[in-house]
């Protein structure tokens, strides 16, 4: 880092002007406004990052989740990212738009998935997404009942169907643990510290 402002007053003057230029040129401006948003980073090689199932449609695990609005439900109105911002995860529950002969109970599987979570000493907001919120299933590929878990920082940690509660209890017990889990671990800890 320079402390010379006669080097610093080019820098100040000219990159907001190459920013205005670059602006105004619809090719650059794409190509600049894509590398600074950094929208094209995605984990999804990543080993902290599951998708259950195969993808047809929407982001995958390790993508940056979608943004988009809520069209209907408690959220009407919102941006998804205000619903999804905090230091914590969230667990989004599509509903899916497709019309099946026979729909999954979507009330046993949010029931299913608050115990699941409840398990858990990480904070896991969830929130369901009703199939009239027809954009955001369009921008999730959600055809069908599905998962995601979002990361804090917008990613997509983990995708898969409604319907399997073993898959996100499988990547939540890989990346968390459950609380009596770290309480078997944490007790068996200090036994073994006493026996020494």
């Amino acid at each position: 880092m320079t402390t010379d402002t006669v080097a610093q007053r080019p820098k100040i003057y000219f990159t907001p002007l190459l920013f205005q230029i670059a602006s105004t040129l619809p090719p650059l401006r794409k190509r600049v406004f894509s590398l600074i948003s950094q929208l094209w980073t995605n984990y999804r090689e990543s080993p902290a990052v599951v998708q259950s199932g195969p993808v047809k449609a929407g982001p995958q695990a390790g993508d940056r989740a979608p943004y988009g609005f809520f069209e209907e439900g408690p959220d009407a109105a919102e941006s998804i990212f205000e619903v999804l911002r905090g230091p914590e995860h969230h667990l989004l529950i599509f509903e899916g738009r497709n019309q099946n002969p026979a729909p999954p109970d979507l009330r046993k599987i949010e029931q299913d998935l608050r115990s699941l979570l409840d398990s858990y000493g990480v904070p896991i907001r969830m929130h369901t997404v009703q199939k009239g919120n027809r954009n955001l299933h369009e921008r999730y590929g959600a055809g069908s009942p599905v998962l995601y878990l979002v990361r804090p920082d917008g990613h997509v940690a983990y995708r898969g169907p409604a319907e399997d509660p073993d898959g996100i209890g499988s990547y939540l017990d890989d990346m968390f643990g459950r609380k009596w889990e770290r309480v078997e671990q944490s007790v068996g800890t200090q036994g073994a510290g006493r026996n020494r």
